[in-house]
C-alpha cells in the first residue's frame, strides 16, 4: 500500500517487482484489499489487457494507521538488535535465500 501510495497506480507486475515477491502473492493482497475497499483496479486506456492498481479514498485513510501498526512490530521484533547486528542478519538471510533459490521474497 505504501508503493501504490508513493507512485499512485501500478500494474500487479510492476508492483511484484518494486516489493520482491510473486505476481501471485501480489494478487491475493489484492484481492483482500479490494475486499475491503481500499485498493480498486483499473483497466489501462491503452491497453484493456492490463491492470492498474490504486489506493481507493479509504484505502489512503487507513494506510497511515498501518503502516504505524506494521513499523511498530517491526521495531519490538528487532529493537533487540543493533545496527550491526540488523545488517549480518539481513546479509546472512540474502545469503540463505540465494543459496537455495528462493528469489521471490524480499530480503531487504
Amino acid at each position: 500500500m505504501r508503493m501504490l501510495s508513493e507512485r499512485g497506480q501500478m500494474t500487479p507486475s510492476e508492483l511484484a517487482e518494486v516489493v520482491g515477491t510473486t505476481r501471485g502473492a501480489v494478487s491475493k493482497v489484492v484481492d483482500k484489499l479490494e475486499e475491503k475497499m481500499w485498493l480498486q483496479a483499473q483497466t489501462a486506456d491503452r491497453d484493456n489487457r492490463v491492470r492498474l492498481l490504486s489506493l481507493t479514498r479509504e484505502g489512503r485513510r487507513n494506510l497511515p494507521i498501518l503502516a504505524k501498526v506494521a513499523d511498530e512490530n517491526d521495531a519490538r521484533f528487532f529493537n533487540c538488535l543493533d545496527a550491526n547486528e540488523k545488517r549480518t542478519l539481513q546479509k546472512l538471510l540474502a545469503k540463505l535465500a540465494d543459496q537455495h533459490d528462493i528469489h521471490d521474497v524480499p530480503t531487504e
